[in-house]
């Protein structure tokens, strides 16, 4: 990527070394796959590192923020991961074929937009939230994750976003939870548009004991926190109704 399309200024470094770091991944993941998760998490505590940072260079004037491995390397790759997650493998792919092929750049130069361009060109998505937010906005998001169950299995859960920089007031991005409990596991993607969300699962299959937030790190995130409301566990059923002898409380 970087030879075949280098960037058109400093300040798109990150299509260097962003797509340099997570090919480097993705070597792991399909050479040495058991490498791959080690990976994704070192690049995400990288990313957050600098709280105050944006993939996009906004200072050319300082060598060692051109070539930060905490923004223009680690927080550049995952930025490229989140977008195959919002894509999927094969659009995903298929734009940065795309793009690698396009007679206006290969073998000469490419800024920002020109990757959005092509991205945008084969989902038919728009990426202007998340370029605004993940490229040139600064820092990342820490979640505040409250849920409870209720004896029918009913799962509430709610979805507190918090940013480590004002110049974003929300991170839009689909949340992953995996629930673990004694009769199995699951992952639900969720599709979180706001902070304080929530979310309703009525008749979950069992009983959770656990959740995983981000089981298979997509998101650059720090500090997230999940808590278990213990107010409603104290809903109760009450039985037969009416009673004759005995009366069932069920907590």
């Amino acid at each position: 990527f970087g030879d075949k399309i280098t960037c058109g200024s400093w300040k798109d470094i990150w299509l260097n070394e962003g797509f340099a770091t997570y090919l480097s991944g993705l070597c792991y993941e399909n050479i040495a796959p058991e490498w791959w998760e080690a990976f994704r998490r070192t690049r995400i505590e990288g990313a957050c590192v600098v709280s105050d940072g944006s993939v996009w260079c906004d200072d050319t004037t300082s060598v060692s923020r051109i070539f930060s491995p905490h923004l223009s390397y680690s927080k550049g790759a995952m930025v490229l991961h989140m977008l195959r997650y919002q894509l999927g493998d094969s659009l995903f792919f298929g734009a940065l074929r795309n793009y690698l092929n396009d007679v206006n750049l290969a073998y000469g130069f490419a800024a920002t937009p020109d990757l959005k361009y092509h991205l945008e060109a084969a989902s038919g998505k728009d990426l202007t939230g998340f370029f605004t937010e993940w490229v040139y906005g600064k820092g990342f998001p820490s979640y505040q994750i409250n849920w409870a169950q209720d004896f029918s299995n009913q799962l509430t859960l709610t979805l507190n976003q918090t940013q480590s920089h004002p110049s974003v007031s929300f991170f839009t991005m689909p949340v992953q939870l995996r629930f673990i409990g004694a009769q199995g596991d699951t992952t639900i993607t969720f599709n979180h548009t706001q902070s304080g969300q929530t979310f309703v699962l009525n008749k979950f299959p069992f009983a959770v004991d656990t959740i995983v937030f981000d089981p298979n790190l997509w998101i650059v995130s720090k500090n997230s926190t999940l808590a278990r409301n213990a107010a409603y566990q104290l809903a109760m059923m009450v039985y037969p109704n009416p009673v004759s002898n005995t009366l069932q409380l069920r907590v």
